[in-house]
């Protein structure tokens, strides 16, 4: 823990030395283990882009991108930040092409219903949790556009000690990879850990290229002065990794100091000559989001397609005369009521679907909601929030930092009260039918029909 008189924003943590492992790490007079010359830096010959990015700067680098991307984040309790914040910021990355593809998350805590924290587009959140006391656990989402499957015999669960939790992904029908996502809560004692971490990398022996990250609570910027975040260091070196993440990762400015620490890390022995990892400085937690693109391209998705009727006041007016010019004297003459309503049915949805003829069409985040209680409104909103965001990130002010948490809490109001009111007309519009009014009850809580 690095402690600092200073307001710890992201332009000073990104510009100074003593905030960037690496350059610490490739400094002449450090020594880790064996990698005491600066010939032995693992990071030789290695171009390692970290930097961080606003929500709205992540957006404008990496829509689009067709690379497969993975990231890590201590959410600090998925049942309190799921609907308040965590939704929201993968709806927003959805809305503007720059999901990523596996989100692995620590520190869920207590699940009761786990359908209710499943996302749009990402398979069923798989997780393991402790089963005695509060915190802890971790969690993967993993795009519907992937193939994976859990790897149990890696996956060791001691509550308290050492939670993880792996599985293999196929990148495409030549590459697969393993990741492993890891909480290591504080004060737990590290010996022990790393005799752990090192007998899992033995037992797979990493047959294919491997990813481990999550919140391991050993803050890499202390390796200096601390002999077993030291000891750690060569391990993983040792074993042919190296770290993605080279600044802190939890800022906290408390009345007793400012900190900074680099306790979120993605190990890799995927190393390629660039690598391009990064920290997103979103509020969802006191820890931020960090990530990583691989080289390796994505599996094309299919394109998100919504059905659609054209509801223009040209076509309503269309179909307002020739509904008029309709003599309907079939049914007028029936006397047979069932007749006579299958006559007028008829004739009406005929015209109606010629006239707003049902159409598939592409998804457009400019045009199209991804929750129907989103209004234009609330979009907009959504952007100050996260320019407000950036600005409290790079200059933690008093002033910056109350703005943007006055407005988060008006925000976040706002967005349930339009949800809430969204359901509310459709619960009475259906009122009497009993399947679509369930229907709606695990649509607004997020949960899937079982079976």
């Amino acid at each position: 823990m690095i402690q600092d008189s200073r307001l710890l924003g992201t332009d000073i943590l990104s510009q100074h030395d003593r905030y960037n492992f690496k350059t610490l790490l490739d400094s002449n007079d450090i020594d880790i283990g064996q990698h005491n010359d600066i010939s032995d830096s693992p990071y030789e010959n290695v171009n390692l882009s970290c930097h961080y990015y606003s929500e709205e700067d992540y957006i404008q680098s990496f829509s689009n991108n067709d690379k497969f991307s993975l990231m890590s984040l201590n959410i600090q309790g998925l049942n309190a930040k799921f609907s308040k914040s965590f939704k929201d910021f993968s709806n927003m990355l959805t809305l503007n092409g720059a999901n990523f593809d596996l989100i692995a998350i620590q520190e869920v805590s207590t699940i009761i219903d786990i359908n209710s924290f499943n996302l749009d587009n990402f398979h069923d959140f798989i997780c393991k949790t402790r089963k005695s006391g509060k915190g802890g656990g971790i969690g993967f989402y993993v795009s519907k556009s992937v193939k994976f499957r859990i790897l149990e015999d890696l996956s060791i669960f001691r509550e308290n000690f050492f939670e993880s939790l792996f599985i293999e992904i196929e990148l495409n029908e030549q590459t697969k990879i393993i990741v492993g996502n890891i909480y290591r809560p504080q004060r737990q004692d590290l010996d022990d850990f790393l005799s752990l971490i090192q007998s899992i990398i033995r037992l797979s022996e990493f047959s294919c290229k491997s990813y481990i990250l999550g919140d391991l609570n050993i803050d890499l910027l202390k390796f200096k002065e601390h002999a077993k975040t030291n000891l750690f260091l060569d391990s993983m070196f040792s074993s042919g990794f190296i770290q993605l993440i080279s600044h802190p990762t939890r800022v906290a400015h408390t009345a007793a100091g400012n900190t900074a620490t680099l306790i979120d890390h993605i190990w890799t022995n995927n190393i390629a000559d660039s690598i391009n990892s990064g920290i997103i400085t979103s509020h969802i937690s006191d820890h931020y989001p960090i990530f990583h693109l691989l080289n390796s391209s994505k599996s094309k998705a299919k394109p998100k397609v919504i059905n659609t009727r054209n509801f223009s006041s040209e076509n309503i007016n269309f179909f307002k005369e020739s509904l008029s010019g309709q003599s309907f004297n079939d049914v007028l003459n029936e006397e047979d009521p069932q007749k006579a309503y299958d006559s007028f049915h008829k004739t009406f949805f005929d015209l109606f679907e010629i006239t707003f003829p049902l159409q598939v069409k592409k998804f457009n985040k400019n045009i199209h909601k991804i929750e129907p209680w989103i209004t234009k409104g609330l979009l907009k909103s959504r952007m100050t929030k996260m320019k407000l965001s950036k600005i409290s990130a790079r200059n933690p002010t008093f002033e910056n930092k109350n703005k943007f948490k006055a407005f988060k809490n008006l925000y976040n109001k706002l967005s349930r009260e339009m949800k809430k009111i969204y359901y509310q007309d459709q619960i009475i519009k259906h009122q009497g039918d009993a399947k679509k009014s369930w229907e709606l009850i695990r649509e607004a809580t997020g949960s899937k029909k079982e079976g």
